[in-house]
């Protein structure tokens, strides 16, 4: 007997027809409300993921053409082995199954959040009652290559010392000046004057001199990213960082990261020309400093 997973199908239709946001809320809704519309199928269950069991292409299509009022492409499928054993169930015991997996996720994102809020506080409780190690507050960003991640175009960063200056830096990589973004991400590299050009090797080991050894706590928004490809360039990063796209996603309750733009608007912070590495470093400055009342 063969088993289709019904969230392939799912994401399949968002692929092909979920562009349009009207489209996309017409096929979540169909999924969503897929198994209380048929009590009377076997369901498989595997990996947190509901199966079909048997052959319901017909059935799926026809439902699907007149949820969203449209002919659709035949369905496309992810079936498992035609020897593949698994237990099926009912309409009732696979939804106690979903549900029951829904409040696992939404606690787990819970938890998730919780800790993001507490790291951000502890850290901002140290920074005003002036302990060690939480002067210096620093944040970096870089801009890559939209059409190749691994190419570092610009490096920025700005820190703040807590008890009274700022010091910013943006720095264009020499190798890659010829690299212009502008296609899919802004090409703000020339937005400052005060923009320095310099080999990869000579940014890089500025970078650890004069942010990475100067600063007491490092921020920085979805650094992840920044991370990796700063080790595939050769540079191993190895300190801790607050990122704000959790902190910003965990204070505003939502339910992943939210992006910069977003937590500006958020906090009402006006901001010009980002896509530049130094402005956004000093706009995550901002946005830290807003949220943690500094």
């Amino acid at each position: 007997m063969e088993f289709i997973s019904l969230s392939h199908i799912k994401s399949n239709m968002i692929r092909q027809y979920g562009k349009q946001k009207a489209l996309k809320g017409k096929i979540n809704n169909y999924f969503t409300s897929f198994i209380d519309r048929h009590p009377d199928l076997e369901y498989g269950w595997l990996e947190h993921k509901v199966y079909l069991k048997g052959n319901f292409d017909w059935q799926l299509k026809k439902e699907l053409e007149k949820a969203l009022n449209k002919p659709i492409k035949p369905i496309q499928h992810k079936y498992l082995p035609t020897d593949f054993t698994m237990p099926y169930f009912t309409q009732l015991e696979i939804k106690v199954k979903v549900k029951d997996y829904e409040q696992f996720k939404k606690d787990r994102t819970e938890a998730k959040k919780q800790k993001f809020r507490d790291e951000f506080f502890t850290a901002v409780k140290a920074i005003k009652e002036e302990k060690d190690n939480a002067r210096y507050i620093g944040a970096f960003d870089l801009e890559f290559w939209e059409h190749n991640t691994d190419l570092i175009l610009e490096f920025g960063w700005s820190i703040v010392d807590y008890k009274g200056d700022t010091n910013s830096v943006h720095i264009l990589v020499q190798e890659n000046l010829d690299y212009e973004n502008g296609t899919y991400t802004k090409n703000n590299r020339h937005a400052r004057n005060d923009t320095v050009t310099m080999p990869l090797k000579m940014a890089l080991d500025k970078f650890q001199k004069e942010f990475l050894d100067k600063t007491d706590i490092i921020v920085g928004h979805g650094l992840e990213s920044d991370v990796k490809v700063l080790g595939i360039n050769g540079f191993t990063f190895d300190r801790d960082y607050l990122d704000t796209s959790d902190i910003g996603g965990a204070i505003m309750d939502e339910q992943d990261k939210v992006s910069l733009t977003r937590l500006l608007d958020h906090l009402n912070i006006e901001a010009f020309n980002l896509h530049n590495a130094a402005n956004d470093a000093e706009y995550v400055l901002d946005v830290f400093f807003e949220m943690g009342d500094l």
